[in-house]
This record gives structure tokens, C-alpha cells and sequence, in this order.
């Protein structure tokens, strides 16, 4: 059964918000950040879930893209 996830705060792209979180965002750079992020995301979330993203998804439109199509 399809499920509903509702997140916020992704920060894809962000690198400073591994130095403004870090003990919420413990990863060497933002490129470890992203993947992680993702993974965790692909584990959980089916290709017939709904996700509400409430804000602050990526640094930039470019980082914005290349999240959406690695995410399931």
C-alpha cells in the first residue's frame, strides 16, 4: 500500500549546513551528505509513495535536479 512521507530540511547542495548541523549531519563533505541522504531516502521510499517536501530542499536548481532523478 502507497504511503505518505511529509520531510523538510534536505539541504541537497548545501555544504554549510554541514558546519551549522554537525551534530545532526555528521559527513565528511557535502558530497557524502547527498549520498547519504538519498540512500536512506531509496531504502524507504517506494515508487508509489507520495513525499511533501515542506522547504529548504536544495542549495541551488542544478543540485535540485540531480537529487529528483536519484531519488525513487
Amino acid at each position: 500500500m502507497p504511503e505518505t512521507f511529509l520531510i523538510a530540511d534536505t539541504h541537497f547542495g548545501h555544504a554549510n549546513i554541514l558546519r551549522y548541523e554537525a551534530a545532526n549531519r555528521p559527513f565528511a563533505d557535502i558530497a557524502a551528505h547527498d549520498a547519504g541522504l538519498i540512500a536512506r531516502w531509496n531504502a524507504r521510499v517506494g515508487p508509489r509513495d507520495t513525499v511533501w517536501v515542506l522547504g529548504d530542499f536544495a542549495w541551488s536548481p542544478a543540485t535540485a535536479r540531480a537529487a529528483l532523478g536519484a531519488l525513487t
